[in-house]
């Protein structure tokens, strides 16, 4: 039988609790291009590592209410002054860092562990459309695709429809088709907005580019203490926390039902989809995200 994978939020406080040389206490979390993509990422860093794909940071969501029941977000980049910002509910510009709550995971993974800087440990669990294939790989995907020479799999990824990533926009759906192409897997995601920086492939972004995102192993870092894992990078944006006032029932929120219900299916491959049922199935996701919800428009 299947573990029951929880994911949740890092909250302020145990946020504060690492040791500052933590790379899981960091605001500065570093962002995929399917994240960026979607507008979380303020600007490119100036600080970065050997190792890292890319230079890009952005905001994503804590559990914490702040004193106008919205909710605190990490900081952006090393130029914020403060390690975490007030955050309106609303707002579609911060990302979701997803912790797995399960201790029964976690004891599984430990001994797979490997160690990575300033003494922490990471596992890959899960996969994801995370990066962008190169510039040749891309162009070669595109023509394939006009083609119809790719392997369509009856997996999709759910995303907000970034038609809708004002903050007065409801929760609606977007799925994307997973393609087969010589071993790897793909989604072929179309830019909704300039980018005034490069995605790791070095690509300039206008609207309406096609970026092949390829889905690769998710890797998290350990959290020894609380026995959780805690993800390396902000796998994904534009959806809000919650409409209705936060006074900390995280459980109780649009991005808890997102992250468990859509998210939770899309890392661990639990929903396999046909392809003719997706617009019928987005429907009710639509449903289930806002089912039981005391949602009331504010005026």
């Amino acid at each position: 039988m299947e573990p029951n994978i929880k994911l949740i939020c890092l909250s302020k406080s145990r946020l504060s609790s690492y040791p500052n040389s933590s790379l899981i206490r960091t605001g500065r979390c570093f962002s995929t291009d399917l994240n960026a993509l979607l507008g979380t990422v303020k600007a490119n860093d100036s600080e970065s590592y050997q190792d890292e794909p890319l230079r890009m940071v952005g905001r994503y969501w804590l559990t914490t209410p702040d004193d106008d029941s919205d909710v605190y977000t990490s900081a952006a980049t090393i130029r914020d002054s403060e390690e975490f910002a007030p955050t309106y509910r609303w707002s579609k510009k911060s990302g979701i860092r997803p912790v797995i709550d399960n201790k029964e995971i976690y004891d599984e993974l430990f001994y797979q562990r490997q160690s990575g800087r300033n003494g922490t440990y990471e596992v890959a669990y899960g996969t994801y459309p995370q990066y962008c294939e190169t510039i040749e790989k891309e162009k070669i995907l595109e023509e394939k695709y006009h083609e119809g020479k790719l392997e369509i799999t009856d997996k999709v990824y759910t995303f907000q429809n970034t038609k809708y990533l004002g903050e007065n926009d409801d929760f609606v759906p977007q799925a994307y088709k997973q393609y087969y192409y010589q071993g790897n897997y793909y989604i072929r995601f179309v830019a909704p907005q300039n980018l005034n920086f490069l995605l790791s492939n070095k690509q300039p972004i206008y609207q309406g580019t096609p970026v092949w995102i390829k889905v690769s192993p998710v890797m998290w870092f350990l959290d020894e203490e609380f026995e959780r894992l805690v993800s390396k990078r902000i796998l994904i944006s534009g959806i809000q926390f919650n409409r209705n006032p936060y006074f900390g029932d995280f459980e109780k929120t649009i991005l808890y039902r997102y992250m468990n219900m859509i998210l939770n299916a899309d890392l661990f491959d639990k929903r396999l989809n046909q392809k003719n049922k997706v617009i019928s199935e987005n429907e009710s996701l639509k449903k289930l995200i806002y089912r039981k919800l005391p949602y009331k428009k504010e005026d």
